[in-house]
């Protein structure tokens, strides 16, 4: 018994992928896709609470979220590297006025700083705080990486315990 083949069913089947295909791709360009800087984040505290996907925020406006973290042992020296890495989506800042070629790099000249906040005081959970700091150095460390460096200040905590302890 020989059955003939649905070509409507055939068709549909064809159609709805397409469909599917192009709602993807749309999606993909719609939410930013290819349109992000990486940026690594040097911290000098512990970053216990810190996820991979958690965000990473301009005074409260999430522009990002951390992609990896690494422990750097440093063969020289006796210190211990935190290094964050994180992608800075722009879409949500939008620019007035004249603009020059790299915004990250124009940010970081004003003053933007990398802080790390806490999420949630139940769970312990910590996000990336992203804020002007123009009063405070330019400190960066040397490490090897193809990405833009932000620098970072301590955290209010480590502030007072650092006082505490000279």
């Amino acid at each position: 018994m020989s059955e003939k083949p649905h070509t409507v069913a055939i068709g549909a089947f064809v159609i709805g992928a397409i469909l599917i295909a192009l709602v993807t791709l749309l999606f993909l360009l719609g939410s930013g896709f290819g349109k992000r800087d990486t940026v690594v984040m040097v911290f000098d505290g512990s970053v216990k609470g810190l996820n991979v996907g958690a965000p990473m925020t301009l005074r409260g406006v999430q522009v990002g979220q951390v992609t990896g973290i690494e422990l750097i042992l440093r063969s020289d020296k006796a210190g211990v590297i935190m290094m964050v890495e994180a992608d800075l989506n722009a879409k949500n800042i939008r620019r007035e006025g004249s603009a020059s070629a790299n915004l990250t790099e124009e940010l970081i000249a004003r003053g933007l700083r990398a802080q790390l906040n806490t999420q949630s005081l139940l769970t312990g959970l910590l996000y990336v705080e992203l804020d002007f700091h123009p009063e405070t150095p330019l400190n960066l460390v040397d490490i090897d990486s193809p990405y833009i460096q932000l620098p970072t200040v301590p955290t209010n905590l480590e502030r007072i315990v650092k006082k505490l302890e000279d």
